[in-house]
């Protein structure tokens, strides 16, 4: 039903379900799960549409400490990219709220984790390197 509402436009029902569903499979799964990582993602890239950045920061710092703390150690090639993902938005939620050291570690983390797989002229390498020299 979130993705149903948020492809209607209709934001703030998005989250509304996003939330629910969210709950459910924390509650069952915890914090580590891949499904809530998914959602949390998805509830996130919502509130920067409604340009609810501190909102979305809180969910994506906590989703990515998650990340970094349990999933990098044995982090399959197939997941890099997506968790190159969550530290890009991360960083670009940062950016956005100002705080650009935090912004700069993040961006770095998507950096190291898309280096070996995507190739240096890829249109999100170019984007995450331009995102990093604006903020040196």
């Amino acid at each position: 039903m979130g993705i149903l509402q948020e492809i209607y436009g209709k934001q703030q029902e998005a989250i509304s379900y996003y939330k629910k569903s969210l709950k459910t499979k924390f509650n069952y799964y915890g914090e580590n799960n891949e499904e809530v990582l998914e959602l949390q993602y998805k509830v996130s890239c919502v509130l920067m549409a409604l340009k609810k950045y501190k909102e979305a920061e809180d969910i994506m710092n906590a989703m990515t400490d998650v990340v970094y703390r349990e999933k990098l150690n044995e982090c399959e090639v197939d997941n890099m990219y997506r968790y190159g993902v969550y530290f890009y938005t991360a960083g670009i939620i940062f950016l956005k709220n100002n705080k650009l050291k935090l912004a700069k570690r993040s961006l770095k983390k998507a950096e190291n984790l898309w280096k070996d797989i995507l190739y240096n002229n890829d249109p999100c390498m170019i984007s995450l390197n331009n995102f990093i020299k604006m903020i040196e």
